[in-house]
């Protein structure tokens, strides 16, 4: 497995901690704001990361793109759990 995909199955997506300032910085950087959305017990989310996720993010493509992480069965603190009302504005 390359090095830059081990990297970013440890993290290198970020979570999505606060929509706000997430879609502002998108804006900011005229640059899309792409959610993704996974559960820590879903082998369809993890054979995605690592045959798609993976080596698209490695590949530098894609790095004008803002991609942040949702994870559904987070607790507190470790992502952002009540996005629908965080997303009240969109």
């Amino acid at each position: 497995m390359p090095a830059a995909l081990i990297v970013y199955l440890l993290g290198v997506v970020p979570l999505l901690e606060s929509w706000q300032e997430s879609r502002s910085a998108a804006a900011a950087a005229n640059a899309p704001l792409v959610l993704y959305v996974s559960r820590t017990d879903c082998s369809f989310c993890q054979r995605f990361e690592t045959r798609v996720l993976g080596p698209v993010m490695a590949s530098g493509l894609y790095a004008d793109v803002m991609i942040r992480e949702v994870v559904l069965d987070a607790t507190p603190g470790e992502t952002l759990i009540p996005l629908a009302d965080s997303m009240a504005e969109f």
